[in-house]
């Protein structure tokens, strides 16, 4: 059954944002800022990502956010 995607959810919002790791990435995970809340976040492209780098919210699992560098 495909997902609708409600204009209500809060979280749906949150793609094509761009955060701001706050710090480097391990193993692919790692966190970042967005409108100054700090996420758990997923690397979709990437196993490392140093600190400060820009990200760009590809999509949303939870409170998990899932990401790739913003270029």
């Amino acid at each position: 059954e495909p997902i609708s995607e409600d204009i209500n959810d809060p979280t749906s919002r949150l793609i094509g944002q761009r955060a701001t790791a706050v710090q480097a990435f391990q193993g692919g995970v790692g966190r970042v800022v967005l409108d100054g809340k700090e996420w758990a976040a997923e690397l979709v492209d990437g196993e490392t990502l140093k600190a400060g780098t820009a990200v760009e919210v590809v999509g949303v699992d939870g409170a998990r956010l899932s990401v790739r560098a913003a270029g």
